[in-house]
């Protein structure tokens, strides 16, 4: 064999060894994923106490990692969870397991179901404005399609559903979050205000499909006049 052809076949190789390691999950590559607090400029934090994240996919987060929402645009906020992204059954059932042991997850989730598979999940303490904290808060990424999406709930939120069983806004999106002193918040996802809708705008998924909404209320009492 000459040199020119083990030269070709060792770069065919790399391509196809390359292309298995995107395939399996395998490539070790840190991406700075942003979660957005929509409209919202204040101060929060996130102390991580526990993690699930997609075997051999790198992250520097470990428990106890403190983050803030210091990136800041003009209307919005968001902090950075810097990990890899690779989808697996394992970290969703790792969720269920050790972040909601004997919990149905559905009840749990702005999705209004349980997680599929999962890029990784943290669970940790939320705190906004300093004096307001939710313990066992759940930030996770997923995806759907080419898209990433994000998963905000925990074990002290519950799905919000009105008596009606149906509304303008899909209740899947919104969950009521206890804090630590009782104070209940609604969490929405998905949230345009441009629409028409009340003080509230239009919720839908079309403007900031990731982005989180909080309000100081629970969602059955934000949702109580429509």
């Amino acid at each position: 064999m000459n040199k020119k052809n083990l030269t070709y076949l060792i770069a065919c190789f790399s391509i196809l060894l390359i292309k298995a390691q995107i395939i399996s999950g395998y490539t070790k590559k840190i991406r700075n994923n942003n979660f957005v607090f929509n409209d919202f400029i204040g101060k929060a934090e996130f102390i991580t106490t526990r993690h699930c994240v997609t075997k051999h996919q790198p992250f520097q987060l470990p428990d106890g990692s403190h983050l803030f929402n210091d990136k800041k645009t003009k209307n919005d906020s968001y902090i950075t969870i810097k990990a890899g992204r690779h989808a697996s059954k394992k970290t969703a059932t790792c969720v269920s397991e050790t972040m909601l042991p004997g919990q149905d997850a559905s009840g749990h989730f702005t999705f209004g179901h349980k997680p599929g598979s999962l890029n990784f999940a943290f669970q940790g303490t939320l705190i906004i404005n300093d004096n307001v904290i939710f313990d066992d808060v759940i930030l996770a990424q997923g995806h759907k399609g080419a898209s990433n999406n994000w998963w905000f709930g925990g074990k002290h939120c519950d799905l919000y559903t009105n008596v009606y069983g149906v509304s303008p806004f899909p209740p899947e999106n919104a969950v009521t979050c206890t804090s630590r002193t009782g104070q209940q918040w609604c969490f929405m996802r998905g949230i345009d205000k441009e629409g028409d809708l009340g003080p509230f705008g239009k919720f839908s998924l079309k403007n900031k499909p990731n982005a989180i909404d909080f309000y100081e209320m629970a969602c059955e009492d934000l949702f109580s006049d429509y």
